[in-house]
């Protein structure tokens, strides 16, 4: 980060430029670092290495700093235990009502996730709908230990019914959702994709024809999938709302069973409205929808001769195809089931789940995760435990969802296992270092082992790095003490190594 001060420096050749904090150029004699930014939030601050206990809160490096937030953090910048959870107040205030969809910011300072519960005085519920159940997405600053809730009207009014799915992009300044409400955008009546810049409290429809009609045909769950890239630049949406009249895949109804079917894959310019429609194999994808950071680049699950495989579409590929990309490191198609998961920021890195057995030399069907290096052409198997081996096969065994880092270096991996220590089935979630491959157990409780009653730590999600991950956990144990047998939102810290 930028730091004040100026100086004079004596140089052998006239004009030489002296050393300022902040422009990206390490002086050796004066800074101990120097990132090229002002950003005193980050590992350098004021071109001096960060430290536990400098004034600075260091998202990515630190758990917290006790000199920021002293209520919960202790002297070597490590959470109490209570406070891994964001759905509990330091008073010990808890939600009610189970959260899902954890979401977190790049830096890892503001968590999101969707409850229905009237939490900490953030109206979830319209005062006229008192008595009916609401479901809206919450954001949980770490900083300041404050909550607000981002599916708002642009009036910051509470819509009137329920929110579905949402993304956020890096900063959380743009917040993309699906609702039933109708009064969000004047003219809809049924499910629809909307966006909010929680900056100005701007919300806009985006499954708005090219037109400028809004469809309303009732086919029941009209989107099934949302993302937004990491810029903030672009929504992707799988829909069965007829948006352009290129889309030859309409929805198809009849008295009988009313109407069905017809989803699509759009991408949406996010500061003009242009609508793209995704070539005609995104008629078959279903499951897992991600894109790149920039927007350019969009993966999905989709059906390929009756099998479902990870497929990507580069929109700057004048063929305009999806490609497989759930391959082995020869480029052998799996020969499995697999399912797209998750992408990094740069659209290289593909994380997915496959039963398929010629994707590693593991070769049996269980489902196991992987990731693969589009620029090298390598997958690797990583569902690994804290040994880096594949984990012993059991009953339950199965990997579940493969979350990579936006950066690429890590591999967040829910998986169900036999625990060595008792072969009692758990589900945890391993973070695995794709440059150095280590395993650590993310999930892993303050103290003691997990409850076999407990389903488990699951929905993923990472910092940029993966140094902080928020996850679902029902175990009462990650932030004692919680006595509410319910989920909560659990934050891990995994510094990087070395």
């Amino acid at each position: 980060g930028e730091g004040e001060g100026e100086g004079e420096g004596e140089g052998e050749g006239e004009g030489e430029e002296v050393p300022v904090c902040g422009d990206g150029r390490l002086a050796l004699a004066q800074e101990a670092c120097d990132d090229g930014n002002d950003n005193n939030d980050d590992a350098c601050v004021a071109c001096v290495d960060f430290a536990c206990d400098d004034g600075q809160w260091f998202f990515d490096g630190e758990q917290c700093d006790p000199s920021v937030n002293a209520t919960s953090c202790t002297g070597v910048c490590r959470y109490e235990p209570a406070a891994r959870c964001v759905t509990k107040r330091d008073d010990g205030q808890q939600v009610v009502n189970a959260p899902q969809r954890p979401g977190i910011t790049a830096d890892g300072r503001v968590v999101t996730f969707m409850t229905s519960d009237n939490i900490f005085g953030v109206p979830m519920k319209p005062s006229t709908e008192a008595g009916r159940f609401f479901t809206g997405i919450l954001a949980f600053d770490r900083l300041t230990r404050t909550y607000s809730r981002l599916d708002l009207r642009s009036d910051s009014t509470a819509p009137n019914s329920v929110s579905l799915l949402y993304d956020i992009d890096d900063d959380v300044s743009v917040v993309l959702f699906t609702s039933l409400a109708t009064d969000l955008v004047s003219g809809t009546t049924v499910m629809h994709a909307y966006s909010r810049n929680t900056d100005s409290g701007e919300v806009r429809l985006l499954t708005r024809a090219s037109d400028g009609s809004i469809p309303n045909i009732d086919a029941g769950f009209l989107i099934d999938g949302i993302v937004v890239s990491a810029d903030g630049s672009t929504a992707v949406v799988r829909t069965s709302h007829t948006l352009l009249p290129a889309d030859d895949n309409p929805v198809i109804c009849d008295p009988e069973s009313g109407c069905f079917g017809g989803f699509d894959i759009y991408v949406i310019d996010l500061d003009t409205g242009a609508l793209e429609l995704a070539p005609t194999a995104s008629h078959d994808a279903f499951g897992g929808l991600a894109v790149s950071g920039d927007g350019r680049v969009v993966s999905c699950t989709a059906v390929v001769a009756g099998v479902g495989q990870a497929v990507l579409w580069d929109r700057d590929d004048v063929r305009r195809v999806f490609d497989i990309v759930s391959v082995s490191s020869g480029a052998t198609i799996g020969n499995g089931s697999s399912a797209l998961n998750s992408m990094s920021d740069d659209g290289r890195m593909i994380g997915f789940i496959s039963t398929a057995t010629n994707l590693s030399t593991d070769a049996d069907s269980a489902r196991d995760g992987f990731v693969h290096d589009r620029a090298s052409g390598t997958t690797r198997l990583v569902s690994l435990d804290v040994d880096g081996e594949p984990f012993a096969r059991s009953p339950n065994y199965g990997a579940e969802v493969v979350t990579v880092s936006g950066d690429g270096t890590r591999a967040a991996v829910t998986v169900v296992f036999a625990r060595s220590a008792d072969n009692v089935p758990v589900r945890e979630v391993m973070l695995v270092d794709l440059l150095t491959e280590d395993v650590v157990l993310a999930s892993a409780l303050p103290t003691g082992l997990r409850s076999n009653s407990t389903f488990g730590a699951r929905q993923v999600a990472l910092s940029r790095a993966a140094t902080s991950l928020a996850f679902i956990d029902d175990e009462n144990d990650q932030c004692p003490p919680d006595l509410n047998n319910k989920d909560d939102v659990v934050i891990a810290h995994i510094p990087l190594g070395p």
